[in-house]
């Protein structure tokens, strides 16, 4: 009698876990923070989606706030400052493009770094979030073309592309209903030549402008190093060449360090 109890009671626990996960992976759907949690299992509770591996931090739930904006098309250009270790490509970069295809398998995205191996990187771990079983009970509808292994783009059953480009990249015959730039600057080091913030600002405009159309969201989100940097040119009123008619378009936060 107490062997058919237990088997009985394991039997439920795990109808409970199986009916919490279909119901957290709904939830996902809709929800680019819980989409996080989700994809990320905590290692000693996989089955348990009340336990997840991702820290929820108050940046984290700052950048999937403006970020699930974006997707909505209610946030068209958006600039964030944020010092490094603070978890913005996580959310950015790498869960949203993933997000974002799902929820949109026909829409195109572009995502520019300040170098092509970075995109590459992150494109191979969007490829990653997309082909894992977490992903797939979130999405279960949703496929990528199938033989196709490149990194710097992936593309979807309806058509729709996700492309990882690096600074100077020209993305010719790529277009973008939302295109991301993080860190377009690696470090202190490229911020102080002038002749690198200049190549930043002309691929910027040249690259980002002829991708998009009219009601493609713009974001841009990087550390400040320096004051003649992308977001510092767009939106700082200090900057010797602040325009007010090009600030006024941007939507611009600055995240503060959390020690």
């Amino acid at each position: 009698m107490t062997e058919d109890k237990d088997s009985g009671d394991a039997i439920l626990e795990r109808q409970i876990l199986a009916a919490k996960r279909k119901r957290a992976a709904i939830v996902a759907r809709g929800s680019l923070l819980d989409f996080i949690r989700f994809i990320r299992p905590h290692p000693e509770f996989p089955d348990d989606t009340d336990q997840s591996a991702f820290e929820v931090t108050p940046v984290a739930r700052l950048l999937c706030e403006v970020m699930e904006k974006v997707e909505r098309g209610e946030l068209l250009r958006a600039c964030v400052s944020i010092p490094p270790q603070h978890g913005k490509s996580d959310v950015i970069s790498r869960a949203f493009p993933a997000w974002a295809a799902g929820r949109n398998p026909h829409k195109h995205l572009m995502l520019g770094t300040y170098s092509q191996d970075f995109a590459e990187d992150f494109g191979g771990e969007v490829r990653n979030i997309i082909n894992s079983s977490e992903f797939a009970q979130v999405f279960p509808h949703f496929g990528l073309r199938k033989g196709e292994k490149a990194k710097d783009t992936l593309v979807t059953t309806k058509g729709g592309k996700l492309n990882f480009l690096g600074r100077g990249g020209a993305g010719t015959g790529k277009p973008a209903d939302t295109f991301l730039v993080d860190d377009p600057i690696k470090d202190d080091a490229e911020a102080q030549s002038p002749t690198i913030r200049k190549q930043v600002w002309g691929w910027f405009n040249k690259v980002a402008f002829s991708r998009i159309h009219k009601f493609s969201p713009v974001v841009i989100v990087h550390t400040r190093w320096h004051e003649d940097d992308l977001i510092g040119r767009l939106v700082d009123p200090s900057h010797p060449d602040h325009d007010k008619s090009i600030a006024k378009k941007w939507t611009y936060l600055n995240v503060p360090a959390v020690v």
